[in-house]
């Protein structure tokens, strides 16, 4: 049986690392008076959500809390929901994980790679908060904020409120049937959806795609028109006639997959960073090269390469404090470290070390912007200490993936590194 979404325990489950310093709160001393006023906020009809929104390059509304208690009720009402409708955010190493399984297959089959059009503007969002608000096992005040939410257009007809998390959480629920659908097709052997992102691998004389798409309408979703079925097939090495080498993108990785198989052997197939990904951390770069040009601050422009060629660290935990701190590391390596060679082999799957040519030729652009003579910016960079140049010509994507280095970056540096990329 449940126990209460907002007892004074569940609110404190809902604290994270990083809220002191977030919403200027003391939790060692103002704990308790936190959880009382976020509890006191439920007991107003309506409750007392204050919730901003700004509009996006493109126009859409993105949602924040406003304050600390607002934050904390919308946290308490995800992880109930989660709870009851046993949904839980995808994994998306796991998934890459999943993905070099199946691909080691020897076996024929398709691969095809489709994502869903316009997915948050066009799930029936009200009508699945309706649902959920009659479902008999919603907690009464999660059934108020809900309600709340739909009255003052958060959640709309046809959108889910960006900028939430709640909005994952409702999408992951919309879909769960589809999921199932889809997976207990008896054509199916492999299915991997990541939020509108989804791959299928099915049997080789079994497409697939028209069956996705049906199931999609039914609940008012369509593809996208750029698709993709990918056929892979099982050659000897002699069979020249048709392509070596097939090809698909997801989760910020490109993977090409041999063709060719040998008797009693894994299919061979690499794993690299997706090209998306390459340039848009180019265009990153670019951003930063132009801030410098604009301000001339060598410091920050150092910061934001060194951001970019490197990694770092954060924390995340259910609570503020004790031994459930988990730390999560992030960039060039650990946003991709499933990158590597997978060669044919009798003994099973086996990784070889990726090769990186990507980030060497990402290395000679930055290079190029640094230090050739006909760069717009060399001048300035020429015009700086020998000393501060040296830390420049260190920076290296490749280096930053290959010994894992990592930097470390104050919350109000972050904020700053990151400031001329938010709509990137």
């Amino acid at each position: 049986m449940l126990t209460s979404a907002f007892s004074p325990q569940a609110i404190a489950n809902c604290l994270r690392v990083g809220d002191s310093g977030r919403w200027g709160v003391d939790l060692e001393t103002g704990k308790d008076a936190l959880i009382n006023r976020t509890i006191s906020r439920l007991d107003t009809a309506p409750p007392t959500l204050n919730l901003g929104h700004k509009n996006t390059p493109n126009g859409k509304a993105r949602y924040y809390a406003q304050d600390f208690e607002t934050d904390l009720i919308l946290r308490a009402t995800y992880r109930r929901l989660s709870k009851q409708y046993s949904v839980r955010p995808p994994n998306r190493d796991l998934m890459v994980l999943g993905l070099q399984e199946a691909l080691s297959e020897a076996s024929p089959f398709i691969v095809t790679r489709c994502d869903v059009k316009g997915f948050y503007e066009n799930i029936a969002a009200r009508k699945l908060n309706q649902q959920i608000i009659c479902d008999t096992r919603t907690d009464p005040r999660i059934r108020t904020i809900l309600q709340h939410l739909q009255d003052t257009d958060v959640i709309a007809e046809t959108s889910v409120p960006r900028g939430l998390a709640l909005s994952t959480l409702l999408s992951e629920i919309y879909l769960a049937e589809f999921d199932k659908t889809i997976r207990r097709l008896p054509n199916v052997h492999r299915y991997f959806r990541y939020a509108d992102d989804i791959v299928v691998f099915s049997l080789p004389d079994k497409p697939t795609l028209d069956r996705i798409s049906e199931e999609l309408a039914e609940i008012g979703l369509e593809l996208n028109e750029k698709t993709a079925e990918v056929y892979i097939k099982s050659m000897k090495s002699s069979q020249t006639a048709d392509p070596r080498l097939e090809s698909f993108n997801f989760l910020g990785y490109d993977f090409k997959i041999d063709n060719v198989t040998k008797s009693y052997q894994t299919r061979a197939f690499d794993v690299a960073i997706a090209q998306t990904k390459l340039k848009k951390r180019q265009s990153r770069m670019h951003l930063a090269f132009k801030d410098f040009s604009q301000n001339g601050n060598t410091d920050l422009l150092l910061d934001r390469l060194q951001f970019l060629t490197s990694n770092y660290s954060t924390y995340k935990t259910r609570h503020t404090r004790g031994a459930r701190k988990q730390k999560i590391r992030a960039g060039i390596y650990y946003n991709y470290k499933h990158c590597g060679q997978f060669p044919s082999n009798k003994s099973g799957r086996t990784k070889e070390p990726y090769n990186a040519k990507e980030l060497a030729a990402l290395d000679a652009h930055m290079n190029a912007l640094l230090f050739r003579p006909n760069s717009t910016y060399s001048t300035a960079i020429n015009a700086l200490s020998a000393p501060i140049k040296e830390q420049f010509r260190r920076l290296s994507y490749l280096q930053g993936y290959k010994k894992r280095i990592d930097k470390r970056f104050t919350r109000a540096r972050m904020r700053q590194i990151c400031r001329i990329w938010i709509n990137d």
